[in-house]
C-alpha cells in the first residue's frame, strides 16, 4: 500500500464496517506501518451516515434528531458534524418490564433511526426504533445488510443484516442502504474527489459487496484471495455467479 501511494496511485479504503469512526481507523492504519494514508483517505459506512444527514437542513440546524443502533464510531462521526442522536451505547442496558399498562415514550423530534451492527442490540432499542419509524414516520437508514462478518479470525460473525432484519420485521417502509453495494458511496461521497472511473479499479474480498459495488459503478474489479473468498470459494462455490474482472492472491501482486 504504501509503495502505491509512493507511485502516485490514490488509495481510497471504503468498508462497510461502521464500528469505528475515520479517526479511529486512521489509528490503526498508522499503527500497521501504513503512515502515508490520511482520513480523507478512509470511507466507511459511519462517515457516510453523517454525510447522508449533513445533507438535510432539519438535521443540520438541529430541528431533528436521529436515533442510532449502532456502535461508537457513527456516533463520532454525528458528533464531529454537530449532529444530534439518541441511543446506541447509552441504551444499551435498558430494559423492558412488560405491565399491562406499559407505554415507551419517544422524542418526538426524531427524524431517522439508523440500524447498523450493534453487539449490545436490546427489545428495548428494537421497540423504540420501531415506535419512531412506524409512529413518527422517521426515516429507516442502515449502514450494509451484509449476513456475516469477520469481526475475528477463528470464525465468521452474524453481520449488521441480522440487527437490520429484526427491525425490518416491524417496520412499515424498507429501509435506505448506504453501503456497499449501494451506489450512495460512490454517488455522494466518492464524487467529491473527482476521479474518473475509467481509471479506478475496486479491489476487495467479497463478492457480494465488494464486486458486485464495482459493477454497480462501471469500475473493474479485482477479487483478492487473502480475505473472506479464497480461491476455492470463488471457483466452486460461487452461487451468486458474480464475476470479477481480475482474481489475485492478495494486493501485493500489484507490485
Amino acid at each position: 500500500i504504501n509503495k502505491l501511494i509512493k507511485a502516485n496511485k490514490q488509495i481510497y479504503f471504503i468498508t462497510n464496517n461502521s464500528i469505528k469512526s475515520r479517526v479511529t481507523l486512521l489509528e490503526k492504519f498508522h499503527k500497521l506501518g501504513f503512515g502515508l494514508i490520511k482520513k480523507e483517505n478512509i470511507i466507511c459506512t459511519s462517515y457516510a451516515i453523517a454525510k447522508y444527514f449533513m445533507e438535510k437542513e432539519e438535521y443540520r440546524s438541529g430541528k431533528k434528531k436521529i436515533y442510532v443502533i449502532g456502535e461508537k464510531g457513527i456516533c463520532e462521526e454525528l458528533d464531529c458534524c454537530n449532529l444530534l442522536w439518541l441511543g446506541s451505547y447509552n441504551d444499551n442496558e435498558k430494559k423492558v418490564v412488560i405491565t399491562d399498562d406499559l407505554e415507551l415514550s419517544v422524542d418526538k423530534n426524531i427524524g431517522a433511526v439508523v440500524v447498523a451492527i450493534d453487539f449490545n442490540i436490546n427489545y428495548y432499542k428494537i421497540q423504540y426504533a420501531h415506535l419512531c419509524i412506524n409512529e413518527l414516520d422517521a426515516e429507516f437508514i442502515v449502514s450494509n445488510k451484509d449476513a456475516t462478518a469477520n469481526f475475528t479470525c477463528k470464525q465468521k460473525w452474524a453481520g449488521t443484516g441480522s440487527v437490520v432484519a429484526s427491525i425490518e420485521a416491524v417496520s412499515l417502509k424498507k429501509p435506505i442502504v448506504l453501503g456497499k453495494p449501494n451506489l450512495f458511496m460512490i454517488e455522494n461521497v466518492l464524487k467529491d474527489l473527482n476521479i474518473d472511473p475509467s481509471k479506478v479499479v475496486m479491489v476487495g474480498d467479497r463478492l457480494d459487496t465488494d464486486i458486485s459495488f464495482a459493477k454497480n459503478c462501471n469500475i473493474k474489479s479485482v477479487l483478492v484471495s487473502s480475505g473472506v473468498t479464497d480461491a476455492n470459494i470463488y471457483l466452486n462455490h460461487n452461487h451468486l455467479n458474480i464475476q470479477p474482472d481480475y482474481f489475485m492472491k492478495s494486493i501485493a501482486d500489484f507490485l
